[in-house]
């Protein structure tokens, strides 16, 4: 390498040349580069991930790999940084999404939770139902629906088929959701209004979050992502595709490590 010139500011080719004939370890090349991303990354803010400890392990194997004998490949020992829209092992891009159709979904929310809940519970309850808290906020709305006939049942029941369809094609990219459980931390009992931001919150519209997924059926999990100023727990759901199950209880652990997992909270 020409003199006064940092190993960062070569050439990839001489790198790779100086790595081939000696002169440089694949190891001592990264911490060359990795010392000049600690110097400058906090003017630049340049890298959203860096694996420092995961690029010195693996220049390290390459190297002993290489005392052995064996070829390093093309590009072997070269560090490289990588796009954040690229896949890489151990790590997940995370980004702005909401599905088409969440609306129509908690409208058929209603329709089964609600309309016939209150033709079903009418039977066995004769009219007690409608004390039922999630029934009288449902019958508080302020449109009130035509009564449920057995045509409008059974076009719900296909519109939801439908919608279930129509928001599995928009999920092939982005096959794991991060939603909030609820618009508000863990309530008193009793509680059925809150403020949030100024504006008044009502129990079924605090609890739309999960609506979509219940009605459509995909499967979802919640885990701990924290407590709120007076202590109460606040999750994070996590939503999948059927029968991927597996991916959304992976994401749902990493999370749930990262964030602390469960504590238990103090008992008076």
């Amino acid at each position: 390498m020409p003199s006064g010139r940092s190993l960062p500011h070569e050439p990839a080719t001489d790198i790779l040349r100086s790595i081939a004939e000696g002169h440089v370890s694949a190891a001592e090349a990264v911490q060359a580069h990795l010392d000049q991303i600690d110097r400058l990354e906090p003017q630049l803010n340049a890298f959203v991930d860096v694996r420092g400890e995961a690029a010195l392990a693996e220049a390290r194997a390459q190297d002993d790999a290489a005392a052995r004998g064996e070829a390093r490949g093309s590009l072997g020992g070269l560090p490289v940084s990588v796009k954040s829209a690229f896949e890489v092992t151990g790590r997940h891009h995370v980004e702005p999404f909401r599905p088409d159709g969440l609306d129509r979904a908690r409208q058929l929310w209603d329709v089964f939770s609600a309309e016939a809940g209150l033709l079903t519970l009418d039977e066995t309850l004769h009219g007690a139902e409608r004390g039922l808290p999630i029934l009288k906020a449902f019958m508080k709305g302020d449109a009130p629906l035509p009564p449920l006939t057995s045509k409008g049942f059974i076009q719900a029941w296909a519109d939801r088929d439908t919608l279930r369809a129509h928001v599995l094609r928009q999920m092939a990219s982005h096959r794991v959701l991060l939603c909030p459980v609820a618009s508000i931390p863990a309530f008193r009992h009793g509680e059925r209004s809150w403020m949030v931001e100024g504006t008044e919150v009502e129990y079924l519209d605090a609890m739309t979050y999960t609506h979509w997924c219940n009605v459509l059926g995909y499967p979802a999990v919640v885990v701990p992502a924290g407590t709120s100023a007076e202590g109460l727990p606040i999750g994070v759901q996590v939503v999948g595709r059927p029968y991927e199950e597996e991916l959304l209880l992976a994401v749902a652990a990493q999370i749930e490590r990262e964030l602390g997992g469960y504590t238990r909270p103090p008992i008076s």
